[in-house]
């Protein structure tokens, strides 16, 4: 009596896991526990294959567990390729260094600041991994390069920093006190 009510409940989920959209393509209802044990299960014969492990036919498999074998393949595929499109990391695509921070005044930019420091030795200097500036650069950085007509007013924060040769948080918490401090005078 078991084994009849496997059957039926196996043919029942067998007919509504394959469903054909308008493109004939099949598609498969992978929150059914059946279909996805049997994509899985298949998938996991085939990797085990691939990398040399001790290998079992998955229709042997599936049969033993009592799951359809007719449409395995087809469901293994699916989930093969499902798993192949979703492996992105998080958030937007990463864009390139050379996208984010180039920009057609860089090289003036960075010549600026060469000349500046040429100008006034010590305005920065690096101890162990920390950069330290003093007021003069950071006066040269907001009041002349990132000034409305200065060379570096149309580049963003990052595209900037980069073409002085600081860090971008830096460069944000220099503009940040500047806001602050414009407001605090309103």
């Amino acid at each position: 009596m078991g084994q009849k009510k496997r059957r039926k409940k196996k043919t029942a989920a067998s007919s509504r896991a394959k469903q054909k959209p308008a493109s004939g393509r099949p598609r498969f209802d992978f929150a059914d526990a059946e279909v996805f044990t049997t994509a899985t299960v298949t998938l996991g014969m085939r990797l085990r294959k691939e990398l040399g492990f001790k290998y079992e036919d998955p229709v042997k498999s599936l049969e033993a567990m009592g799951l359809p074998t007719e449409w395995a393949d087809e469901a293994a595929d699916e989930m093969e390729r499902l798993l192949v499109e979703s492996q992105r990391g998080p958030g937007r695509p990463r864009k390139s260094a050379e996208e984010l921070t180039r920009h057609p005044n860089s090289q003036e930019v960075s010549l600026a600041v060469l000349h500046f420091l040429a100008r006034n030795p010590g305005a920065f200097h690096k101890r162990k991994e920390r950069c330290y500036y003093n007021d003069d650069f950071k006066l040269f950085v907001l009041d002349t390069l990132l000034a409305p007509d200065g060379l570096a007013a149309d580049m963003t924060v990052r595209q900037a920093a980069h073409a002085i040769r600081m860090p971008a948080h830096t460069l944000t918490a220099w503009l940040a006190a500047r806001r602050k401090a414009a407001r605090e005078k309103e």
